[in-house]
């Protein structure tokens, strides 16, 4: 079998996330069908991340394994010529047959964009429309509590006792885009949890909407477990898979 490693970019909206599931259109599933349907023969792929429904990427990283061995280009061609408008595979290229996407991962970089007017029609579904008026200060403020070494049980929905729920958070950035009537939230990490960037984000949402909620619930959160219904989770659209770095790219 040959290994290749492929970046791609996702419109998230039409797809139950990344992961292939029975009966549900997914990224994953997309690109094997259609694989399949141009070569004549079945692979296999591993996502770096496994994108939630309605989630997009620009920097999906991911190892397929097939019995074909050919020019990567041209590889690249004939595949994306067969895939949606919504989906396509930015470069392919051979890799070692034991490199593998969760691997060797230094930090994962995700976009999470937040409305506060009335977007754009054509950027409208890559973003969030936050409903109510809210602290701006207040808001990067609380982000900021995220930033560091923490357990994030609270601000994740894994359902196992048994997760590792202790990740670190690089940096988290607020950049405003007046252009677009928004402001995007830059977060850098080693690993997330399953939904635990749309709670982040949520949660700090809230927070700098209500006057008489502190930001340091957050930080008691971080250091004692706490009800999960305290906080909220974004929706899906606004987050974007931006880039995945390794110590190594074989």
């Amino acid at each position: 079998m040959r290994s290749y490693t492929l970046v791609l970019s996702y419109d998230g909206t039409g797809y139950h996330g990344w992961q292939e599931q029975p009966h549900s259109v997914t990224v994953a599933g997309t690109l094997l069908n259609s694989y399949k349907r141009v070569f004549g023969c079945d692979a296999s792929i591993v996502g770096a991340s496994r994108t939630d429904a309605g989630v997009h990427a620009l920097g999906q990283v991911a190892r397929v394994l097939s019995p074909i061995d050919m020019d990567p280009e041209t590889l690249r061609r004939a595949w994306n010529a067969a895939l949606p408008h919504d989906i396509l595979i930015r470069s392919l290229r051979s890799s070692l047959n034991d490199f593998h996407p969760h691997h060797r991962v230094i930090e994962k970089v995700y976009y999470y964009h937040v409305f506060f007017k009335k977007p754009l029609p054509i950027v409208a579904r890559y973003g969030y429309r936050f409903p109510f008026s809210f602290d701006k200060q207040k808001f990067e403020h609380a982000l900021q509590f995220f930033v560091g070494e923490h357990d994030f049980w609270s601000f994740c929905t894994e359902e196992s006792p048994d997760v590792n729920s202790i990740c670190t958070v690089n940096t988290i950035v607020l950049e405003k885009l007046p252009r677009y009537n928004a402001l995007r939230v830059v977060i850098k990490g080693d690993r997330f949890l399953y939904r635990m960037i749309r709670r982040i984000v949520g949660s700090a949402l809230r927070i700098s909407a209500t006057p008489k909620r502190s930001v340091d619930e957050i930080a008691l959160a971080l250091k004692e477990r706490h009800s999960r219904h305290l906080f909220q989770t974004a929706p899906p659209q606004g987050l974007l898979l931006r880039k995945v770095r390794y110590t190594d790219p074989e």
